[in-house]
């Protein structure tokens, strides 16, 4: 079988997440000039930097519409992934509720984007935010799965006695909130 072959069962998810991907795009690259405005009224913006006269104002915080777009076509995709998911009603439920949960956690960190341009805040609430974000994924996780296996780079199996894979839920709970926080 070839690497890069595709499933032909697979074939309508791809073309259909492509295309709730285009048609994100443009209604993410209508809504941004349409409703920057709504960002400047606010006196939600900032000066270009990279302008040689300091009068322009650029909006902040104008990653919220495209987080917002986004959202919303990950919440249209879930009854299409219902239709075309397996007929097993227990796996359906733990995939379900692992996407959910992954939306929980983006909807964290595009709350915390937003309010980081809103409330300027330090990097202590940084770092500490994206941690406390990917505990709904660490938890449904955890009580779906149970064990997980992480498989370990070239250089790092040395210093685990030649082990390639780890096991252990703490090794996990610990390499998901530091991934999400840098």
């Amino acid at each position: 079988m070839d690497v890069f072959s595709l499933d032909p069962d697979r074939i309508g998810g791809v073309c259909i997440s492509a295309g709730s991907g285009i048609i994100s795009f443009l209604i993410t690259w209508y809504l941004i000039p349409e409703l920057s405005h709504l960002f400047l009224a606010a006196n939600m913006a900032g000066k270009d930097l990279n302008k040689r006269s300091n009068d322009y104002r650029v909006p902040e915080g104008v990653g919220v519409i495209a987080g917002a777009v986004y959202l919303v076509c990950l919440f249209c995709l879930i009854p299409v992934y219902a239709l075309h998911s397996k007929d097993d009603t227990q796996l359906t439920m733990k995939t379900l509720s692992l996407y959910l949960s992954a939306l929980l956690s983006i909807c964290c960190m595009i709350l915390l984007g937003f309010s980081d341009d809103v409330l300027n805040l330090k990097w202590r609430h940084k770092l500490l935010l994206p941690t406390i974000a990917s505990l709904p994924i660490l938890m449904v996780y955890y009580v779906t799965y149970g064990n997980t296996y992480i498989v370990l780079p070239f250089p790092m199996p040395q210093l685990f006695n030649g082990y390639s894979t780890t096991y252990t839920w703490e090794c996990w709970q610990c390499s998901v909130p530091m991934l999400s926080t840098y």
